[in-house]
């Protein structure tokens, strides 16, 4: 990755993005598996060997923050570099925004019926019983069980 050069730092977070019409800016470079943006950069003569774009755009638009919080999404977009889309804040607030996004996986997500160590259950179960039958145990419906088993939910869970 080569650090890229720009009049001036607000010109490469603008010019590497794209305005979408929901007001993000999406990072239209590099971006890793999860959808944050990585980049390397000199502003203000201090060298980010590789950052994540969204915290840089918030010190080059606001300013330093305390390095002890989190840069939030209030879009819950991951790509998105919009200034007025981000603000520190602790786990806790991150948190908060994906269960309000309805983003949140597993038993963290407040309208999830079940644990994950319910779902390390219903996984053993698999080898012995149907859906149907695990889904009455666990007071869910079939089609939750088929999908822990095709793996489409509860991914996360090893």
């Amino acid at each position: 990755m080569k650090p890229y050069k720009w009049t001036t730092p607000q010109l490469m977070i603008e010019g590497k993005s794209i305005k979408h019409p929901n007001g993000c800016w999406i990072w239209k470079d590099y971006v890793d598996k999860k959808g944050y943006s990585n980049i390397q950069a000199s502003i203000w003569g201090k060298f980010y060997k590789v950052s994540k774009g969204h915290q840089l755009s918030y010190i080059i638009y606001n300013g330093e923050y305390d390095r002890k919080l989190l840069i939030c999404h209030a879009c819950n977009n991951p790509s998105c570099v919009n200034p007025n889309h981000l603000y520190p804040g602790t786990n806790q607030d991150n948190m908060g925004d994906k269960i309000l996004a309805g983003s949140a996986k597993g038993s963290r997500n407040p309208q999830a019926k079940l644990t994950e160590f319910e779902i390390r259950q219903i996984r053993d179960l698999l080898t012995i019983f149907n859906n149907v039958e695990i889904a009455s145990l666990y007071n869910v419906n079939a089609r939750a069980i088929s999908d822990i088993k095709v793996n489409r939910t509860w991914r996360h869970v090893v």
